[in-house]
Formats: structure tokens, sequence, C-alpha cells
């Protein structure tokens, strides 16, 4: 059995005496000792279920365990959400997949990575297509770029339920802004827009305030609302800088609310609140690909059958994809973890916000 037991779960994130465990935290911890007791399919489902309503309502009590327990609180999400659907648990069993709409928030120019990222989507689901994979199981995305002042008919009339609207860009753990490179604490920026003016180019493309599918912010990190310990320090400097009158490269901000988080305010405060919201909890893979990052196959089209519970069936190219590593001063700093991302790549990693 993969999942950890709850008491190792409960020693890995053990606080001292004064701290208190939230009911949605004790709910897991039960449900998780329940399941290890008896694992049948209704115990996995309340088990998945307590999970990801932890991680939705307790984003800074399920962030800050995770920095405290080297990280037993994201492999304990990442367990129940393989265990859930690989049992084929997930949303769309047996019934047709959602609508997808790709929406890239860049001028043409841009746009052009990712509308050929995008493309490759399509092509590689038309090739599953070829294959004899029925249409329960395959989907295309319609693609539109943003366009200054401009109506986007796709997104006036895209259907309102059962569909999924895919932000992408670039971003990283306290990023304000989705750019069109990743590097933005480097300074290697060449096109950044601010999440509000990325939801105010969705919503000026003709978005309904009705729309109530998924909104997808695909971005690396756009899920994670903690700041690593080097993040925290230049976010505080930058409050400095500003409050002595001085001024900061806009695509180079960073705060404390995740990409995600901070579009997800903003829609729900102009009236989208039908809406699902969703960020991711680590690094993504931008095309349909293999899950062994085997370099010779990656940016090839392949066969759903060739892996179970492929790209956008559930968690849509969401690896488990980080993992803290600790200074001498008691700080923590995010890395890539490419054992983690190996093994739950296209299964875990997407949070609702």
């Amino acid at each position: 059995m993969t999942i950890v037991s709850a008491n190792a779960f409960t020693q890995a994130i053990k606080r001292d005496w004064k701290s208190n465990r939230s009911a949605r935290l004790n709910s897991v911890i039960s449900s998780l000792d329940s399941y290890h007791k008896n694992s049948n399919l209704r115990n996995l489902e309340s088990l998945h279920k307590a999970v990801n309503l932890w991680a939705k309502q307790d984003p800074k009590e399920f962030l800050n365990r995770n920095f405290i327990s080297n990280n037993a609180v994201y492999m304990l999400f990442a367990e129940v959400n393989a265990e859930f659907y690989a049992k084929g648990l997930g949303p769309y069993e047996f019934v047709p997949q959602p609508k997808g709409l790709v929406f890239i928030p860049f001028g043409w120019q841009g746009a052009e990575e990712f509308r050929v990222k995008s493309e490759q989507w399509n092509s590689s689901e038309s090739k599953n297509t070829v294959k004899g994979i029925g249409g329960f199981k395959t989907r295309q995305y319609q693609i539109v770029t943003w366009t200054h002042n401009e109506i986007k008919p796709s997104i006036r009339d895209f259907r309102k339920t059962n569909s999924e609207i895919f932000i992408r860009g670039h971003g990283s753990p306290g990023a304000t802004h989705i750019s069109t490179r990743n590097n933005i604490l480097n300074k290697s920026v060449t096109d950044a827009v601010s999440v509000i003016d990325v939801c105010k180019r969705l919503i000026s493309s003709g978005l309904d305030k009705s729309y109530a599918g998924n909104i997808n912010f695909y971005t690396c990190y756009s899920g994670v609302d903690a700041l690593p310990a080097d993040i925290k320090y230049k976010h505080n400097k930058q409050k400095q800088t500003i409050a002595r009158g001085g001024k900061v490269r806009d695509e180079l901000l960073v705060g404390s609310k995740s990409i995600a988080r901070i579009g997800a305010d903003y829609m729900r405060s102009n009236g989208y609140s039908k809406a699902r919201y969703f960020g991711y909890l680590g690094p993504l893979i931008s095309l349909y690909s293999k899950p062994d990052f085997d370099s010779q196959t990656e940016s090839q089209p392949i066969d759903k059958r060739e892996i179970d519970e492929f790209m956008h069936r559930y968690v849509d190219i969401s690896p488990q994809g980080y993992k803290v590593e600790y200074t001498g001063s008691g700080g923590g700093t995010i890395i890539p973890n490419k054992s983690i991302s190996k093994k739950y790549r296209a299964r875990v990693g997407k949070r609702e916000v």
C-alpha cells in the first residue's frame, strides 16, 4: 500500500503543544485511518475529498505544514490523488471530456510559443482518435490569443458547464505576473502581464459572468501561496524600496498570494462567482509527453493507452514537482524534485483556490 499510514503522517506533521490542528486536518487523519482499516473505494473517495478540501480551505495550514515536515503533506496529497485516479474514480469516467479552451493573454508575437505548444495538444489528441480511442477519452482545444479591445466569439459563446479554460504562460513562486519567459527573478523578461490584467483581458475577450466551468491558471507554481525564504526576503526589500519612493519593475514584483489566488479573487470580485479556479503546485510540462522524461519522445504525440490516466484526463500535465531544501537559518528554498515529478507526473498537483 503506497499511501502513508495515519500514524506515520501524524508524526511527520507533529507540532509543539501550542499548535492547534484544524478541523479539516483532523478529518484527513480520521479518513486516512479509516482507509487503512478498510481500503475500499468508498473510503478512498472519502479520503480524497478530505485531502482536497483541506488543501482548498486551509491553504496556509496546508503549505506551512509542508515547509516544516520535509514534504510529508505533499507526499500524502500526491499519493491519495494518484491512488484515486488509478482506481478509476476521476470525474470523467464514462462521460464526455470537458470542452477545452486555451487562452493566451499576450499579443500575437508573444503568444507564438504557447500557440505552438497548445497545437501539439490537439495533434496528440488527433493521433489518439486515429488510433481508435473514443470521443469520451479524447478532446480538442480551441486556442484563443488576446487582441486589444476585441471580443472573441469562441470565448463569448464558450460552453458554460463541463468546460475548462487554460490560461497559459510562465510563472514562478511569488510571481504576480504571467510572462513569456520563465526567468523573471533573474530579470530575463520578454513580455509580462500582471495576473489582474490577464483576468481583465479574459473578461474583455467576452467571457460571460454565468460561466460555471473551470479556469486553470496553467503556469508553473500558480497554486503555491507560501514563499520560500529567498523570495520572502526579496518581497520585503521591494516593499522597503517602494516605501522610500523608489520603483520596482512591474514584472519583477513578488507577493505572498499565488497567481491562481490573485486571479480567482479578482474574477470573483467582478461577478465570476460560478466558476471554479485552479492553480498548480509545481512545474508544468508544456507538451503532451510520456511520463518518463525521455527526451527522445517528450515532444511526440503518443497513444493514451501507453500510460495510466494520461495528461488532461484529471489534473492536466501537472507533476508533483518540488521539494523544500533547508538553509542554515531555517528558511526553505524551493528546488526541482525530479524523483517526485517522474512518479506523479500527469496525476497530481492541481489545487482548487
